[in-house]
């Protein structure tokens, strides 16, 4: 297989991924010679921002001018794209879902391609925004044996992490990335409704929650998570707790059951960080058993 350097790549969709991880590999001198897009507008753009990248007029042509090809399509849209290219079987085929397996690429490798699965874990908004969050970032990669050390190479050149994931582990990790990102937004959204009694709106209460939020994020990686829990199932405050479960229950009866599920989440956290005991966690895990049971 061809050292990065020497490889010719080429990218199906120009979306913020695909671009995003172009601009990144042509900032390491890697050379990204074509992409493609349903969009020729999308597809121009990407190219302005690379050293010596053309558009494609389709999918053939793209990968008949590269050796290395990402397909950064909507996940949707994989499998089909595959399926509709004459592919060598010197190339190389990646898709950046962190959902769809390798089955994606079945064609690709009837061909005698190889193929893999390269995701960032992490969230894409805006270009810059995308390109500085890549260095430390870890990398969902599948492949076979002869591959997974290329992937593990692609990773380090971002500054990244390969991270085997199997096909059959893929639908947990995704789910995973999901309660992180997509849930840790709407679970301040949750605890900005929660300030309307108080008479402010959800604007105000995020640019005041957002902080508290920024340092409990830092404390985990410098912590750990036991070590970053604190509040009142830290502290086995069994009366605050019951005055949040009361207040909850009382203004927004919708949210009691989320508030439930992650309060007894903290319990083992508090456990193992020393400062409850057992019988601590399991006089809170009966308070909370109270209020839940009126929600079945």
């Amino acid at each position: 297989m061809k050292q990065l350097r020497d490889l010719g790549i080429g990218f199906i969709g120009a979306g913020v991924v695909g671009t995003t991880l172009a601009v990144a590999f042509d900032r390491q001198g890697m050379h990204v010679n074509y992409v493609y897009s349903r969009s020729l507008k999308s597809a121009s753009n990407l190219a302005n921002r690379l050293s010596n990248c053309k558009v494609a007029d389709n999918y053939q042509g793209l990968s008949n001018g590269c050796d290395l090809v990402f397909v950064t399509t909507p996940d949707s849209s994989i499998s089909n794209i595959a399926s509709n290219v004459k592919w060598r079987n010197s190339q190389i085929v990646i898709h950046c879902s962190g959902a769809q397996s390798l089955e994606a690429l079945m064609i690709p490798e009837s061909y005698g391609a190889s193929v893999g699965c390269f995701h960032p874990l992490q969230t894409f908004i805006e270009l810059n925004q995308g390109i500085d969050a890549l260095y430390g970032t870890a990398f969902a990669i599948e492949g076979d044996e002869e591959i997974l050390p290329f992937l593990e190479d692609l990773a380090r050149a971002l500054g990244g992490l390969g991270i085997k994931v199997s096909s059959e582990d893929k639908a947990l990790y995704h789910a995973s990335a999901v309660l992180v990102s997509g849930s840790l937004v709407s679970l301040l959204s949750i605890a900005s409704q929660l300030w309307q009694k108080m008479g402010y709106k959800a604007e105000k209460a995020a640019e005041c929650l957002l902080p508290l939020m920024r340092t409990t994020v830092s404390n985990v990686a410098n912590k750990g998570m036991s070590g970053a829990l604190t509040g009142p199932y830290s502290r086995g405050d069994i009366e605050t707790i019951e005055k949040h479960l009361d207040a909850i229950s009382d203004e927004h009866p919708e949210f009691l059951g989320l508030y439930c599920l992650l309060g007894l989440a903290q319990v083992p956290l508090a456990i193992n960080k020393g400062t409850i005991t057992k019988e601590d966690g399991e006089r809170i895990e009966s308070l909370i058993g109270k209020f839940a049971d009126g929600l079945a």
